[in-house]
């Protein structure tokens, strides 16, 4: 017998006997609906603040002294005098209603929504802002009324899981080694599920994500103990029961280290999440046109194989191929691609990168790429469980900003019109 063949056997096997133990996603109060998988978008730069996102909040530190800038939601938070008042009215502005029904009518069908471990407990010795949790649930309610499912993602953890600066606090990274920070994260998760695992909620708030995106060297023992302690703390929720709420675990940028993690029966409708950016290596960010939509394709298989093992989602992805956007790597930090970021080499241009007005940049043969792009991407990522675009929107980055996209044409607003397979490109 081949090794392709005894793959597949086995892999055949495994499915038929997941299959048999695994609430199926189908199932009740699953994240999928009728059968159709995930086709969702991330509500990003709202209750966890990303300067790229939303640069219109961070321009008043331009030209300031270092030690005067906020590079992320704690400075932010600890410079401004006003900070609470700025942040209610960006909290109560930067998702609306209208929006969600465009997403909705254009066959969005989930909203993953990233919050800080600050939007329910904060230490008397740290400067966030409180607050956000009222908005959060308005906009639950708002889902709920277009008829989109939530999974809410702990996307900063106390002492930051990553030190990027989308966890909320740029630099360091503590989370991991402190079992005070994880107790918090604990709590919290539980918190979240004990509001959002009731008969409410249930319908609309499908998953809770432990945590996004920990660090790639922090040890995968670590991260496992802290997904044991999180699962169980969703699973003690006094509603919950083994199958109310999909309990997501992002895979620590290592997507090959989960197989025969959390499985059932032990474990119930637990939810693999992977990140799939072209825009953050220098030898992706050099690919032609071509390349880049056989390289989103070359992850189909692995993401069709994944999902035997745990259901697979694409949790964050986009259609940008250069990172000129303003402050993606950060306030203050260049680009790769223009060679402004320190240590990197020039590749080309961002000039014009990020205007959806400039007609030389986003001219037909880009915005045809553009839509060729996203489409195959979909085909690949719907390989697994489904996806989720980052992000719904943002300011000054038409390449990420999936309602850019409605509205420009190279986002199509029937997802099923959509004919282009990654097995054609296959040569």
């Amino acid at each position: 017998m081949s090794t392709s063949l005894s793959l597949l056997l086995l892999l055949t096997i495994f499915a038929v006997a997941q299959a048999a133990l695994q609430i199926p996603l189908h199932g009740k109060n699953s994240l999928y609906e009728n059968d159709l998988k995930i086709r969702g978008v991330n509500l990003g730069g709202w209750l966890v603040l990303e300067p790229w996102i939303t640069p219109s909040l961070f321009k008043q530190f331009e030209g300031l002294p270092p030690d005067q800038q906020a590079v992320d939601e704690w400075t932010f938070c600890d410079l401004l005098p006003d900070a609470e008042s700025q942040l209610q009215q960006h909290w109560a502005t930067w998702v609306t209603y209208d929006e969600l029904k465009t997403l909705a009518d254009s066959d969005i069908t989930h909203l993953r929504i990233p919050v800080g471990y600050w939007i329910l407990s904060i230490d008397p010795s740290e400067p966030w802002v409180s607050g956000g949790w009222p908005y959060l649930v308005n906009v639950v309610d708002w889902a709920g009324s277009l008829g989109l499912k939530v999974i809410i993602d702990l996307h900063g953890a106390p002492g930051s899981q990553n030190g990027f600066d989308n966890s909320g606090r740029r630099g360091g990274v503590y989370w991991a080694y402190n079992q005070t920070f994880i107790n918090r994260t604990v709590d919290v998760i539980k918190q979240i599920a004990d509001f959002f695992d009731t008969p409410q909620y249930r319908d609309v708030v499908v998953g809770i994500e432990l945590v996004n995106e920990p660090r790639w060297d922090i040890p995968l023992n670590i991260v496992q103990d802290y997904y044991f302690s999180g699962y169980n703390a969703i699973r003690t929720s006094p509603q919950d029961s083994m199958w109310d709420m999909s309990v997501v675990i992002h895979d620590s940028f290592r997507f090959y280290d989960w197989w025969g993690f959390m499985q059932p029966p032990n474990y119930q409708n637990v939810i693999l999440d992977t990140h799939i950016y072209s825009v953050f290596d220098e030898n992706l960010l050099t690919k032609s046109y071509d390349q880049h939509l056989d390289w989103a394709c070359s992850f189909k298989d692995s993401i069709r194989n994944s999902n035997y093992n745990l259901w697979t989602v694409v949790g964050e992805w986009c259609i940008a191929v250069t990172d000129c956007t303003q402050w993606l790597n950060g306030f203050g930090v260049g680009a790769r691609y223009d060679g402004t970021m320190d240590g990197y080499p020039y590749i080309g241009s961002c000039v014009g990168d990020t205007d959806i007005n400039n007609s030389t940049t986003f001219n037909p043969e880009y915005k045809a790429f553009l839509n060729e792009f996203f489409e195959y991407s979909h085909d690949a990522f719907s390989a697994g469980s489904g996806w989720f675009f980052w992000n719904f929107k943002a300011e000054a980055s038409p390449q990420w900003s999936y309602l850019d996209g409605l509205a420009q044409g190279w986002i199509p607003k029937d997802l099923d019109s959509i004919t282009r397979s990654c097995d054609s490109r296959k040569k």
